[in-house]
């Protein structure tokens, strides 16, 4: 009985503890800024996971379709995935919305 209350408090942790993970997820792609996203998807591209920070900068492009760090940055993951043309497909749009912006971020 003892081993049986064990395991059903540890499910029922575990339970809660990926509620919470999921209910933090929702919340930072439905109420996050635009910032806060491409500040997700920067710190992953920075530790290789470029597929992942294109999905937030996909999700920061949605809330602000001309933002031009998101652009770019996507572009930035794109190259690091070794998809040139689709990446300067981005530059291209970032160049148009704010170029001194994109030569800024190129320093």
């Amino acid at each position: 009985m003892t081993v049986t209350m064990l395991l059903t408090a540890i499910l029922v942790v575990s339970v809660i503890g990926i509620y919470q993970i999921e209910s933090a997820e929702a919340q930072s792609t439905n109420t996050g800024s635009v910032s806060e996203l491409i500040d997700n998807g920067i710190s992953l591209g920075n530790i290789g996971k470029s597929e992942e920070a294109i999905s937030w900068f996909d999700k920061a492009l949605e809330i602000h379709p001309k933002d031009e760090v998101a652009l770019y940055d996507k572009g930035v993951a794109l190259s690091a995935l070794g998809r040139h043309e689709e990446a300067i497909t981005w530059f291209d749009k970032a160049l148009e919305v704010d170029p001194l912006t994109v030569l800024i971020r190129l320093d």
